[in-house]
């Protein structure tokens, strides 16, 4: 199944209206959920019910920490499953930006190992139930560019792969980078996972901003 361009496309102009209405600083994550969910209902026709908002994973993606204090932790969600006929979706957003005025920064590493986790939850998320995955990001000039100190993996934004001796190397670099529940489980698993870049196109406005979508595939080895 591929995806149509089309929907990252109707996504950029929906984005786009809105940001040239308020401040980008101004927009969370949600709003850049609509403005997706906008998009692909309206070129796959899908009705309310054909999305499902923060799905929980399937039981096999990660490995409970029995954290009897953290029980919401233990169900662990999709941002959104789309299962019908024509299509057959788990999406993973993420909004990269400043917090406020212009010269505020923003944790670039957090945000980087943010995006990584993501990564892995797709790819195991893809593994037990054969949805494709996808990642999407909205990301300003401050993370733009990033590369990790430790030069491990590839500036933002950049294909990516995701494997063990990766893994084991940016655990040095930065232990509580990690989700445990899900790079245990898949550090257990016979697949690397490839994350390639599917659009990357600048928002319509005075600032750089721009909409970066990464299909994620398992490699079996």
């Amino acid at each position: 199944m591929n995806i149509d361009n089309k929907i990252f496309l109707e996504f950029n102009k929906n984005l786009t209206n809105r940001i040239n209405r308020i401040e980008f600083y101004k927009i969370g994550e949600d709003s850049i959920r609509y403005d997706f969910f906008s998009a692909i209902s309206k070129l796959y026709n899908l009705n309310t019910y054909d999305i499902v908002l923060e799905s929980p994973l399937h039981k096999d993606t990660f490995i409970p920490n029995n954290d009897v204090k953290s029980k919401r932790k233990e169900n662990p969600k999709m941002d959104l499953v789309i299962d019908t006929d024509d299509l057959n979706l788990n999406v993973e957003f993420a909004l990269f930006r400043r917090n406020s005025i212009e010269k505020s920064g923003i944790n670039k590493t957090q945000r980087t190992f943010k995006m990584l986790n993501d990564m892995i939850r797709l790819g195991l998320e893809n593994n037990y139930t054969g949805r494709k995955s996808i990642f999407v990001c909205v990301a300003d000039n401050k993370m733009l560019g990033h590369k990790l100190s430790c030069k491990l993996i590839n500036k933002f934004p950049s294909k990516y792969i995701i494997n063990n001796t990766l893994l084991k190397e940016l655990n040095k670099y930065k232990t509580k980078g990690f989700d445990e529940r899900f790079t245990v489980k898949f550090m257990k698993s016979k697949f690397d996972i490839e994350a390639n870049i599917i659009f990357n196109k600048k928002i319509d406005s005075s600032e750089d901003i721009r909409i970066i979508v990464w299909e994620i595939n398992n490699i079996v080895y």
